[in-house]
């Protein structure tokens, strides 16, 4: 299974952390989340999505064709809004 992230995902990192190592941290932890199959369905009508906790921050993530592809980091408080 591939985890690949949309571009905006990488802006998403960049704003809620100044150091790279805090970045790499939150997204190994999403990674191995979801290896592990630790997520959830989201309800109503983002049912096609998934989402991860780690920590306070939360990744919005769908199933793809041969892997996943994560559209969303943000605080937990932010993250569904848009």
């Amino acid at each position: 299974m591939t985890i690949s992230a949309k571009e905006s995902v990488r802006k998403d990192l960049e704003d809620l952390f100044d150091k790279s190592e805090d970045r790499l941290r939150v997204w190994s932890a999403v990674v191995k989340a979801i290896e592990a199959g630790k997520y959830e369905h989201l309800k109503g009508n983002l049912r096609m999505f998934y989402r991860v906790r780690v920590g306070n921050y939360r990744a919005v993530f769908t199933r793809i064709t041969g892997g996943v592809l994560v559209t969303r980091i943000a605080d937990r408080k932010d993250v569904y809004k848009e």
